[in-house]
């Protein structure tokens, strides 16, 4: 069945119409782009949003949509802005947004192992740049799909 996109009937996930979006390689490692604070935090965080601010229209109406990826980051960006300036009216969010956030690790762990290091009181983030590399769905081709649908 065709879902209608008016009320609730619309589906529970968004398919990109059928296209398999595939996995790539993310090495984890410390960098000095985003950062909490400065123009250059604000700048670097904006860099990467896709057009519609990561919305997306579907249906025969155009009916506005969110994705939970694209949520989260949401979140990430609130929580960065409130601790580079905590009087700023998204504090109140923070809970909200760290909720979120644990519940959406909580949906989708990651079961890439890691280095115990990190554990240890002598690790220095600074020093220490590479971690595990990670097999994630391709983000890319899902913020090309949103450019596409907004």
């Amino acid at each position: 069945k065709q879902a209608a996109y008016v009320a609730d009937d619309f589906p529970e996930f968004w398919d990109l119409e059928g296209q398999d979006i595939g996995f790539i390689a993310i090495p984890v490692q410390e960098t000095r782009h985003y950062p909490v604070t400065g123009y250059e935090a604000t700048m670097e965080w904006a860099s990467y949003t896709p057009p519609g601010s990561g919305y997306l229209r579907l249906g025969p109406e155009g009916r506005d949509f969110a994705l939970a990826m694209t949520h989260e980051d949401h979140c990430l960006r609130i929580i960065r802005a409130v601790l580079a300036n905590p009087s700023l009216s998204q504090a109140a969010a923070m809970p909200y947004c760290f909720n979120y956030i644990r519940q959406m690790i909580l949906c989708s762990p990651n079961l890439t192992l890691e280095s115990p290091r990190v554990l240890s009181p002598t690790y220095n983030i600074t020093t220490a740049r590479h971690g595990a590399v990670h097999v994630c769905k391709d983000w890319r081709k899902v913020y090309e799909a949103l450019t596409e649908n907004w």
